[in-house]
């Protein structure tokens, strides 16, 4: 018996085997081809390299020659910008130069003062820079930063305030601080009245800490009760069940309105004092929150008015100065 003639199978092998081969050559050709687009790439890298090496090594020569050389800054970057305001402000004997002209130039580009120094190259275009001129120079004459800028920082949240108030600062903080911890056991409703309340940094930030407390805020000044609702619309929300109310002191409080807590940063500068306080205070924040003829006198009075609204038991704070803290105590 004849074996059967497998050259039926031949072609099928061959074709594969041809295919196989062609495959192969044609990778072949494409190694050959990217074997020289990567030597062509490396040499260019190792070509870039070396005239970077070559730069620097003139950069540090002249640094070496010449402690004195600086690299070339543009003019309208924040590293320069930033140089210049600092060097101005310095000269109008502006303590804080360096740090005002952070917070004044990150403000205007909405930026965090750290950010900053990650964008020193960063070009700020005319209408920066002439916004952040009319700044630096506001500062120059002495005008505060939180007076510019129409915003300050307390206690967690950030207020509103112009020169219809006074700004806001640390040591009421502390103020706010004592507050809270002397009520943290305590979780009952309270009634709080905080008196002479300015931009309202006091009552707004014990309510923003305890939601369930009632607050009313007081002040002789409509302009700055305005500010106060302005800033309880901005950080508690609409609704937030704050009560405002314009008096002169306890003047226009109903008698028969008693308080669990009442607050206040009254003035309490002597207005001898004046003189030697510092040009931002004096030039800008508002006279009637700060100085008084006879200090003693007036806080004696309202120390008196406020026994009569506080409900027994409760507790009464104020902000003034240490040796007029401890004649009250004593």
């Amino acid at each position: 018996m004849k074996r059967k003639n497998s050259h039926i199978l031949k072609p099928k092998t061959c074709q594969h085997s041809e295919s196989t081969f062609f495959t192969n050559r044609k990778f072949s050709k494409l190694d050959s081809e990217l074997s020289l687009q990567v030597l062509i790439i490396h040499q260019n890298l190792e070509s870039y390299l070396k005239n970077m090496e070559s730069t620097a090594m003139e950069f540090l020569n002249l640094t070496t020659l010449n402690p004195n050389f600086k690299p070339m800054q543009h003019p309208d970057s924040i590293l320069t910008l930033l140089k210049k305001s600092e060097e101005f402000l310095r000269k109008k004997e502006i303590p804080s130069a360096r740090l005002d002209a952070e917070i004044l130039l990150a403000d205007l580009l909405n930026l965090q003062r750290v950010k900053l120094y990650v964008n020193f190259e960063r070009l700020l275009t005319e209408t920066e820079k002439n916004a952040y001129r009319e700044r630096i120079v506001d500062r120059s004459k002495n005008k505060p930063t939180a007076y510019i800028t129409g915003q300050k920082a307390f206690y967690n949240s950030v207020f509103f305030v112009n020169e219809k108030v006074l700004i806001p600062r640390p040591e009421t903080e502390e103020l706010v601080e004592k507050i809270l911890l002397d009520f943290k056991g305590n979780n009952s409703e309270q009634n709080v009245l905080d008196l002479c309340t300015g931009s309202g940094c006091i009552g707004i930030s014990l309510k923003s800490a305890r939601k369930d407390w009632n607050i009313t805020l007081s002040d002789i000044s409509k302009d700055a009760l305005e500010i106060a609702k302005k800033n309880a619309i901005q950080i508690i929300g609409e609704g937030n069940n704050i009560q405002f109310l314009e008096s002169n002191l306890f003047l226009s409080i109903p008698k028969e309105s008693e308080f669990d807590l009442i607050v206040t940063n009254p003035p309490y500068i002597p207005i001898s004092d004046k003189t030697e306080m510092m040009k931002d205070v004096v030039d800008y924040e508002p006279h009637l929150a700060l100085f008084l003829e006879d200090p003693k006198e007036f806080l004696s009075k309202l120390i008196e008015d406020a026994r009569i609204h506080l409900k027994e038991g409760g507790k009464f704070y104020m902000e003034t100065y240490p040796s007029l803290a401890w004649t009250f105590v004593s």
